[in-house]
């Protein structure tokens, strides 16, 4: 018996970044996903696949402490929390 599975959609979510608490992060507050999302939508799988951008280097998904602490005071974090982190 050969079994198959095929999907014809997908669901998308975007999700809110907040303060984490990664160990590994050595300079600056680590950012993390929160467990709450900003939007959700479901579209085909052709449709995300033509329409999804080219995969990003490794080093493309870096962010600096400066970056970090720019996109999560950004987000609404207290400046205070953010620089105890």
């Amino acid at each position: 018996i050969r079994k198959r599975t095929s999907f014809s959609t997908i669901s998308v979510r975007e999700y809110y970044q907040t303060l984490g608490d990664n160990p590994s992060c050595l300079e600056g507050a680590p950012v993390s996903l929160d467990w709450t999302y900003k939007y959700e939508k479901s579209v085909s799988l052709d449709e995300y696949e033509n329409s999804r951008q080219q995969r990003r280097r490794r080093s493309e998904l870096i962010l600096g402490a400066d970056e970090r602490r720019k996109l999560l005071i950004g987000n609404g974090l207290p400046i205070m929390e953010v620089i105890r982190a």
